[in-house]
């Protein structure tokens, strides 16, 4: 226990959902900047891959705050058909880089969708649990590398 708070797991929850019809990608921008400001209060990670049809989205942090979290988000009505691809305890947050990374062009990089859709189309729900978070992982790490790349063309 640490000292003067009851410990509380922290835990990894991945869920895709269909895309709302009609959402536009400045509207999940916005969704994106929003959660960014929330989480961070809150001590949530996350990283989401998105296009115009699906969301796959990683969240991490104290259980109930987790919990709580995915209620809400289960009720937005900007997408629908929810599905939990995982969710299981961790001894640390895998995306503690973001309060809410994301990819929202994911078909940009198809060398990488190619590699986990032998169609070649982003469908989350085909993945498995190991495979939903290693994609997610790919597109953070290029997220990582573009924030790298411009920090280091600001300092010339």
């Amino acid at each position: 226990m640490r000292e003067g708070k009851q410990y509380m797991p922290i835990v990894q929850l991945i869920y895709s959902s269909s895309v709302s019809e009609g959402l536009s990608v400045m509207e999940i921008k916005a969704l994106v900047e929003k959660a960014q400001i929330n989480n961070r209060a809150l001590s949530v990670t996350g990283f989401l891959c998105a296009n115009s049809y699906y969301f796959l989205q990683c969240i991490e942090g104290e259980s109930a705050v987790i919990d709580a979290l995915f209620q809400k988000i289960s009720k937005d009505s900007r997408h629908h058909s929810i599905t939990v691809i995982n969710k299981r305890e961790v001894d640390n947050q895998q995306f503690r880089a973001w309060s809410m990374g994301a990819v929202l062009d994911i078909d940009r990089h198809m060398n990488i969708v190619d590699g986990f859709f032998p169609d070649g189309v982003f469908n989350p729900s085909l993945l498995s649990e190991q495979t939903s978070l290693e994609f997610i992982e790919q597109f953070s790490q290029i997220r990582i590398r573009t924030l790298e790349r411009t920090i280091e063309s600001l300092s010339k």
